[in-house]
């Protein structure tokens, strides 16, 4: 596999967002226009001090990551997917890493993230870079 981690370009948009629709599928998740409103407008939503990272494969997005900025100190992980044939490949800790790194370049002092309770390895993932759980909103 020779994937890259690549800044969101716009010609990205659609393969993005079907792959956001295909893993919320996988997990049982229906598309939803307002929770899901940032991804109409990626560079809008994730410019000025976020980012937008996608992994491609063979011109494929395979997978996402993307830092949203709160407030001036502080930014939420967000649109963190890979497509199930490249999960357990190191992929999501480089798409995870470029957010990270980002994120201290942004000099943010907090990374805020949520996640559902059934994603095992992702929270894995999340407590190897340091994320620590802060409450729970359900499962």
């Amino acid at each position: 596999m020779s994937v890259k981690i690549l800044p969101f370009n716009e010609i990205y948009a659609e393969p993005v967002k079907q792959l956001v629709i295909d893993i919320h599928q996988e997990f049982g998740f229906d598309y939803d226009r307002r929770l899901d409103a940032d991804l109409e407008e990626i560079s809008h939503v994730y410019g000025g001090r976020g980012g937008f990272w996608l992994a491609i494969e063979n011109a494929k997005v395979v997978g996402t990551s993307a830092l949203r900025e709160d407030t001036q100190y502080t930014g939420t992980l967000k649109r963190m997917y890979l497509l199930p044939l490249f999960r357990g490949k190191g992929i999501g800790r480089l798409l995870l890493q470029q957010a990270v790194d980002y994120a201290k370049q942004q000099k943010y002092g907090e990374i805020l993230l949520d996640t559902v309770t059934f994603q095992k390895d992702a929270i894995r993932l999340y407590e190897k870079f340091g994320f620590v759980k802060t409450g729970c909103k359900g499962s």
